[in-house]
């Protein structure tokens, strides 16, 4: 009888042991659940303000160069290939000396097209976007 109670009692303790740890548990998923809704939302804001980003230089150079798409076209590709050179860059990617070069033949053909004076223009417009390169 005292034997039984014994192992009655190792029993209970074992499933008071085994119900906190499943709340431990549930608490810990229920955390991470609420973390990653948040990052979730933290990366839906940063793509909006990239694309916001994006827009908003495309849009400076629009009205800086009128009726001029050649030149628009260019800018929205050099933008881009800026954007994943910093990005290899950052990473250490080994595809960064492609993504340099082709980065560098884009600023290359601009500077034929428009001097340097707007050049200088579209570099501190890259240097704003390093900053959104995760």
């Amino acid at each position: 009888s005292q034997q039984l109670i014994k192992l009655r009692k190792e029993y209970n303790d074992q499933l008071e042991l085994q119900l906190q740890e499943y709340q431990n548990q549930e608490s810990l998923f229920t955390e991470q659940q609420e973390n990653i809704r948040y990052l979730e939302l933290r990366v839906q804001e940063l793509t909006n303000l990239i694309r916001q980003k994006k827009e908003k230089i495309v849009d400076i150079f629009t009205r800086l160069l009128p009726e001029k798409e050649q030149e628009i076209r260019l800018i929205q590709s050099l933008v881009i290939a800026h954007l994943k050179y910093t990005k290899a860059k950052k990473q250490k990617l080994s595809s960064i000396i492609n993504l340099r070069k082709q980065r560098d033949k884009l600023r290359e053909e601009l500077e034929e097209l428009l001097g340097d004076s707007l050049l200088k223009e579209i570099e501190f417009a890259l240097d704003d976007c390093e900053e959104l390169v995760i």
